[in-house]
């Protein structure tokens, strides 16, 4: 009787001891799932740019991108990415004319391993691959459990800041755009007061052909559009589907969507090149509908602009 308790007593320890080693994992690591949570308290009055993925809804294309990327023996098996993926990641850009700055946040609503996630970005130093971007000291916090954040700023430069001030004089502050979602990948710029252009403008992003920022050569056009928006879903595990929608101030003169439209095809061609050339294609088209340009494209071949490492390659065909 005396060896059935002293059995029971090691078997009821061993539990005790196994789920204190849980919990305290969990408080380390966060193993258990960590709830969703809104990103619309980090975004600012004065937010004009927002990108925003929903990893979850691109799972199945993920899973074939690193069928494509890695030897088999070092793909993590879809059980692991489903547990693993963030809820959101989302990245917000607030411009202020005043400080001539931009505030630049970074918010990541994760599912699991946030001190993990938060150590590995830190350890990467993101100064060093985002130099444009002067990021917080302190790196990517934990605000709490859920959600991690980092935060920076983009100086403005003298010359965005005239032209903003240029073509906007007198433009009231208007109410952020709020996200539609439900899609794996959405952008919002909101150019109504000019502040997406003062954020692409200082991130030297209005480049032209030869790769030089000009934003002289596109104020004139982006003066007169209120917003744009870009969404992108999944439709296969190596095709996605991109829908483009620009949306003209109501004051614009009667051609300038058709203006807006040529200059979309134009970098729609470019792209359809650079994916061609890497073996992927772009099909679609864009029209106008009253005062906006719409675009609807897709992308197939996804799959193909995953650059494989000749390492990858050999370990796949080398002999057991």
């Amino acid at each position: 009787m005396k060896k059935r308790w002293v059995v029971v007593a090691i078997v009821a320890l061993l539990v005790v001891i196994g789920v204190i080693a849980v919990v305290k994992a969990d408080r380390t690591y966060c193993v258990f799932r960590s709830p969703e949570f809104s990103h619309a308290p980090y975004v600012l009055p004065d937010t004009r740019v927002q990108i925003a993925v929903w990893p979850g809804r691109g799972q199945e294309a993920l899973m074939a991108f690193l069928q494509a990327a890695l030897p088999e023996k070092q793909r993590p098996s879809p059980w692991v990415v489903k547990r693993l993926l963030p809820h959101e990641a989302a990245v917000f850009l607030a411009p202020n004319l005043q400080t001539q700055s931009i505030a630049v946040t970074t918010f990541v609503n994760e599912q699991r391993l946030g001190p993990v996630i938060r150590d590995a970005v830190n350890e990467a130093n993101p100064s060093r691959s985002l130099p444009a971007i002067r990021w917080s000291r302190e790196g990517m916090v934990a605000e709490k459990r859920g959600i991690l954040t980092l935060r920076g700023e983009v100086p403005v430069d003298p010359h965005t800041l005239e032209l903003t001030q240029m073509h906007w004089a007198g433009e009231p502050a208007a109410e952020p755009l709020a996200l539609e979602g439900g899609h794996a990948l959405e952008v919002a710029l909101d150019n109504r007061d000019g502040g997406a252009f003062t954020v692409l403008s200082a991130l030297e992003l209005l480049k032209v052909s030869n790769g030089e920022n000009n934003p002289d050569f596109y104020v004139g056009m982006l003066a007169n559009v209120s917003w744009i928006r870009l969404f992108a879903d999944f439709t296969g595990t190596s095709e996605t589907l991109v829908r483009l929608h620009i949306e003209c101030r109501p004051d614009a003169e009667a051609g300038l969507p058709g203006s807006v439209q040529f200059v979309v095809d134009m970098g729609v061609n470019e792209g359809k090149k650079a994916l061609e050339a890497k073996g992927a294609t772009l099909a679609g088209a864009s029209r106008v509908e009253g005062n906006a340009v719409i675009g609807e494209y897709t992308i197939t071949g996804l799959d193909k602009l995953i650059p494989v490492e000749e390492t990858a390659v050999s370990a796949e065909t080398a002999p057991d």
